[in-house]
C-alpha cells in the first residue's frame, strides 16, 4: 500500500463519516420537511462521494501495481544500464550493468 492510497482511504472514510452524521441529523429534523430534504440530499452526496473516492483509490492502486509489474527492473533506479548511468559512480557487473554504490540524486 502506498502513502497516496492511505490518503485516499482516509479521505473516503471522512466523507462517509460526514455523510452518516448528516443522515443522522436529517433523521433528527425529519419533522421540518424542507430542512429534512436538504440534509438528506447532503447525506446522499457525502456518502456517494465517499464510496466513489474509495473505489477510485482501489482502482488507481491496482493500476499502479500493474504498471510497476510491467516496467523493467532498471526503472526503479537500482540497476541502470551502463551507457545511461555514467560509470564513475558504480561498479560494472559481468553482464554489463552498473550497480549504484551511491543513492540516486545524492
Amino acid at each position: 500500500m502506498t502513502q497516496r492510497w492511505l490518503l485516499d482511504e482516509r479521505r473516503s472514510t471522512l466523507y462517509l463519516a460526514v455523510g452518516v452524521l448528516s443522515l443522522a441529523k436529517a433523521l433528527a429534523i425529519r419533522h421540518d420537511r424542507k430542512r429534512f430534504r436538504r440534509e438528506l440530499a447532503d447525506a446522499g452526496l457525502f456518502i456517494g462521494l465517499g464510496f466513489l473516492l474509495r473505489r477510485y483509490g482501489r482502482i488507481a492502486e491496482r493500476r499502479r501495481t500493474q504498471v510497476h509489474e510491467v516496467l523493467p527492473d532498471w526503472t526503479d533506479g537500482s540497476r541502470l544500464p551502463g551507457p545511461l548511468s555514467g560509470q564513475a559512480d558504480g561498479e560494472d557487473d559481468s553482464d554489463g550493468w552498473i550497480r549504484r554504490t551511491m543513492p540516486v540524486g545524492g
